[in-house]
């Protein structure tokens, strides 16, 4: 039950069009040695999230790890003994995808202007 409150809590806000870490780690040990964020970055990298990734957490460890990757803290929250960070990270190629529609969009108004 606790685990369905946290859920709830956690991501009644999720922006919309985001897509969800729910999960991500490596066994014990391994920890310490980066395979986590090379994990991490791999799936940055390679997941197409045009409303970018939103994902919850109670460890404040982590909060700083996904920071160093772009992720910002949209809300705290305290559900019940837990205090969790609820943070997302626009993806990189929606930018890019706004950039280059842009500037085709002021290149054709430039043609447009040099027709006229």
């Amino acid at each position: 039950m606790r685990t369905l409150r946290y859920l709830y809590a956690a991501e009644a806000r999720t922006p919309a069009g985001a897509w969800t870490l729910e999960y991500i780690g490596v066994e014990p040990g391994a920890a310490g040695r980066g395979t986590g964020g090379r994990l991490l970055r791999h799936l940055l990298a390679t997941v197409p999230a045009p409303g970018g990734i939103f994902l919850t957490t109670a460890d404040e460890a982590n909060v700083r790890l996904y920071r160093r990757f772009g992720f910002t803290t949209l809300r705290r929250l305290a559900v019940g003994p837990l205090e969790v960070t609820a943070m997302w990270r626009p993806d990189p190629r929606a930018d890019a995808r706004q950039q280059t529609s842009a500037a085709r969009r002021a290149d054709r108004r430039a043609a447009f202007r040099t027709c006229s």
